[in-house]
């Protein structure tokens, strides 16, 4: 089966079309698809708030673009800097729980090095105690306490 554009008149192999999309369920056809003027760049992004000039615009120039804006228009001005506002409160947030996550990492390495340097200094009192019990058990023939530490005693950080 051959199919062929379908300029909204014929069915197709996807249902009636209609160049009114409001009024059809089945899809839209490209009629009207270009009914503007084509091959302009004339166009006047200033236009849409009120600006009426058809030359582009210089620095200096006032275009009197609040002259035509209705309360819709202020609202979505309002709510843009509402926006604006909101995501430099984020930044500024995200600035802040950065430094205190600084602060907390910065804590948590001291308290790891106090935690290990105590725990590195409770073992060798148990192993000096340890040590000159064995020395006084055998008569002296174990090393000694400082002999034995210098060789086994745990470092700290």
């Amino acid at each position: 089966m051959d199919y062929q554009f379908n300029g909204g008149q014929q069915p197709s192999m996807f249902g009636k079309t209609s160049s009114n999309i409001t009024n059809s369920n089945y899809g839209a056809s490209m009629n009207g698809w270009s009914q503007g003027q084509t091959g302009t760049m004339n166009y006047n992004p200033m236009a849409q708030f009120g600006g009426q000039n058809s030359q582009p615009m210089s620095l200096g120039q006032k275009p009197g673009m609040f002259d035509d804006m209705n309360m819709g228009d202020w609202g979505n001005a309002a709510m843009g800097g509402i926006e604006a506002a909101s995501g430099l409160m984020q930044a500024f947030n995200g600035w802040e729980q950065n430094k205190q996550a600084k602060k907390m990492f910065a804590q948590g390495q001291e308290n790891f090095e106090s935690n290990f340097n105590n725990q590195a200094q409770a073992n060798n009192t148990y192993m000096r105690d340890r040590q000159v019990a064995r020395n006084i058990s055998s008569n002296g023939r174990m090393p000694t306490a400082d002999e034995y530490m210098a060789k086994n005693k745990v470092q700290g950080i």
